[in-house]
């Protein structure tokens, strides 16, 4: 990504039905002289035991840097990237399914300020 891009990531029927089951989606994003951060206003994923069930995992290095969130678990500010790197990855499983989540990934260059993405209505499970 370039300084002052945006990305809409999104589980699949966001805002229109629950996701399906035994999805495993990834998106990565490296950047070019810009600072990558993900928001995600809207996380409605199912609570399971260490999040081992559906989650969403957001990453910001190649190996050991990641966070999981399902339940009530859900990012409440933008998370940074401290590397060129941050991914964010989706898995269902079996068992139930919910309504998802919506992320948006931005690259700020020095001295931007994007703005960040608050007017999303977060549907809850249908």
């Amino acid at each position: 990504m370039y300084p002052g891009n945006m990305a809409h990531v999104f589980s699949t029927n966001f805002g229109i039905a629950n996701y399906y089951n035994n999805e495993a989606c990834t998106w990565r994003f490296e950047a070019n002289q810009c600072t990558l951060s993900a928001n995600c206003p809207c996380v409605d994923i199912p609570r399971s035991w260490e999040c081992l069930g559906d989650y969403l995992k957001i990453s910001t290095d190649y190996v050991l840097q990641n966070q999981r969130f399902c339940g009530g678990n859900r990012p409440g500010q933008p998370i940074y990237s401290d590397t060129d790197f941050l991914s964010i990855k989706f898995r269902s499983d079996s068992r139930q399914t919910a309504a998802g989540f919506t992320c948006f990934v931005r690259c700020e260059g020095p001295g931007m300020t994007l703005p960040i993405v608050t007017n999303v209505t977060c549907p809850t499970s249908f």
